[in-house]
C-alpha cells in the first residue's frame, strides 16, 4: 500500500531526464550484434546466449517505446495547458 501512496507523487518527467534513450539504442544495438555472431557461430551451441539478448533486445525496445509516449504524452499536455492559458489562440 506504501508503494501505491508513493508511487503517486512521481513526476514522471524527473524519470524521462534521468534515462536517456540513446543508452537504449546503444544497448538494442549491441544485443542484436550480438545475436547475429551467436547465430552465425550456431545455435545450438549458443541458446543461453540467443536467449538473453533476445530477452534484454526487447526490454531495450519497451523502454525506447516507453520513452516516445511519455515524452508525447507531456508535449500534448503542455500544449492543453498553453493553450488553456491564452484563451484568445
Amino acid at each position: 500500500m506504501d508503494t501505491l501512496v508513493t508511487a503517486r507523487f512521481i513526476n514522471p518527467a524527473q524519470i524521462v531526464q534521468s534515462m536517456r534513450e540513446d543508452k537504449h539504442y546503444e544497448r538494442l544495438k549491441e544485443s542484436l550484434e550480438v545475436l547475429d555472431e551467436s547465430i552465425t557461430k550456431g545455435i545450438m551451441s549458443r541458446q543461453r546466449t540467443i536467449g538473453f539478448n533476445c530477452s534484454a533486445a526487447a526490454v531495450d525496445m519497451l523502454e525506447i517505446y516507453l520513452h516516445k509516449v511519455i515524452r508525447n504524452r507531456f508535449s500534448d499536455s503542455a500544449g492543453m495547458d498553453a493553450a488553456e492559458t491564452n484563451p484568445n489562440d
